[in-house]
């Protein structure tokens, strides 16, 4: 049975007020939301999100969201204008207050209630009991995702298509991890010096590096370089960028975008850029959504070990934690690494409950994906 309007109640966390009305299977024609002064801002991010999928909206006011009388009294108003069956209350939002007081109003008028269990992405009916629950249709997308906690989205790189050869060196990098990290490090340097010398000169030092000639062997071969005199020239800026670090982070992207046959991945973006409402802008490598939960991936391929990046990895951790901190208590992070961590930066990730997939973890990539995106923590 479709219901084609919905009240719901103002909170922190948006996701379970957004999910129900976009899912179909409902109807929603119509969103109200209970409202006071201090929630009109997030009120207004909702509003957004909703016309975007075509829904209306209508506030719903009063003046302290902690008045039970006002509450009920407001709630008891809305009821009237609609059979029982027709509007629908959300219970996943809101004060304490306001969720006792709008459901006694419903289940006094035997009006249906439910709540989305957000773990799970699952809705849950309060009132009838005994109707089953419900897993919310996966409609909800990275932007509005963003937008609906008041971030703004400044855009995303294409995933630029590359040759199927330099599938092959990825493939070949990821099978050596153990015996080419250093090399690995060596080739970031150069790529990195090629943004602005056009023809980094190789160091003696790191000619005589048996794993980096290999590496820079089949570079050649595969035309991404070309070698002349020991100076190295980058065969584009794309080539430049893969050797560079944009290698990995199109490795993770491309195995999950076939994940997607196996997996609840319902968008995925590279290279996403988004500013919070207090003016700090991020980009992360990767990011999707699975079962209406955000999930960020940063990719590295630098020595987070040495001394010269002693803070480094702390600093990516606290990047991960902090845009979770801006995407929802279920968002969840992930720091894919071409070499091994620090034991003090892996364990500060296990207190932060970011997924770590370092080094030769990188051979079993597929396995540590599928099982984070499914775990429910």
């Amino acid at each position: 049975m479709t219901h084609p309007y919905q009240l719901i109640l103002i909170s922190n966390r948006p996701i379970p007020n957004l999910t129900p009305a976009l899912d179909r299977s409902f109807g929603a024609q119509k969103v109200f939301m209970l409202v006071e002064e201090a929630q009109r801002r997030k009120a207004r991010c909702l509003e957004d999100v909703f016309k975007r999928y075509g829904i209306k909206t209508e506030i719903v006011p009063v003046s302290s969201k902690n008045d039970i009388l006002e509450v009920t009294s407001a709630v008891k108003a809305l009821c009237s204008r609609f059979k029982p069956d027709e509007l629908v209350l959300n219970v996943s939002g809101g004060s304490h207050v306001e969720r006792c007081g709008a459901f006694q109003v419903f289940f006094q008028q035997n009006r249906p209630v439910f709540c989305v269990e957000a773990a799970t992405d699952e809705l849950i009916w309060i009132h009838p009991a005994e109707k089953a629950k419900h897993n919310l249709e996966d409609r909800l997308r990275l932007k509005p995702y963003l937008e609906a906690f008041g971030n703004r989205v400044l855009g995303k790189r294409e995933a630029l298509s590359f040759p199927a050869a330099w599938r092959e060196l990825q493939q070949f990098m990821v099978h050596a991890v153990e015996d080419l990290q250093h090399a690995i490090s060596v080739m970031n340097y150069y790529a990195s010096r090629g943004e602005w010398d056009p023809y980094p000169q190789i160091s003696r030092k790191d000619w005589l590096n048996r794993p980096f000639r290999e590496l820079l062997k089949r570079c050649v071969q595969l035309e991404i370089v070309e070698l002349d005199s020991k100076r190295i020239a980058f065969s584009s800026e794309q080539a430049r960028r893969f050797l560079n670090g944009d290698w990995l982070e199109l490795y993770v992207y491309h195995h999950l975008d076939r994940l997607r046959q196996h997996c609840p991945i319902h968008d995925l973006a590279i290279g996403l850029e988004f500013e919070s409402q207090n003016g700090n802008k991020n980009e992360m490598d990767v990011v999707l959504l699975s079962d209406n939960v955000m999930h960020f991936i940063e990719c590295k391929t630098s020595n987070m070990q040495s001394r010269k990046m002693k803070r480094y990895g702390q600093g990516v951790l606290y990047k991960l934690e902090t845009v979770t901190d801006q995407a929802g208590m279920f968002a969840k992070a992930m720091l894919v690494s071409y070499r091994d961590l620090k034991d003090s930066d892996k364990q500060r990730a296990r207190d932060l409950k970011i997924k770590t997939v370092c080094a030769s973890q990188l051979k079993q990539l597929d396995q540590h994906l599928t099982s984070w995106l499914r775990s429910k923590t």
